[in-house]
């Protein structure tokens, strides 16, 4: 039951085509969660709100890193479910 769920929505996915999945759960989805969760959620609770450390450089830093990390972890997780779900539905 569960397997032909996902063989269904697998179904409605594949023809939009992989550049639109690595988009939308690449990088909009992993990504940007990831993003978010690393980049203020982890600082919040290690730091508090400080609205010192927010204007830090060292936060700065820590965006612009994640901000390029994000994307590039988000696309890969993607492109590996992807190669998942064609080899399995395909």
């Amino acid at each position: 039951m569960f397997e032909e769920r996902n063989k269904k929505i697998w179904e409605k996915v594949r023809p939009k085509g992989m550049k639109s999945y690595l988009i939308q759960n690449g990088l909009l989805t992993q990504g940007l969660t990831f993003f978010i969760a690393l980049g203020f959620i982890s600082p919040l609770v290690n730091h508090g709100f400080s609205a010192y450390y927010f204007q830090s450089e060292a936060f700065r830093n820590r965006l612009i890193f994640i901000g390029i990390v994000a994307p590039v972890y988000g696309v890969f997780i993607a492109y590996s479910s992807w190669k998942s779900l064609e080899k399995k539905f395909g």
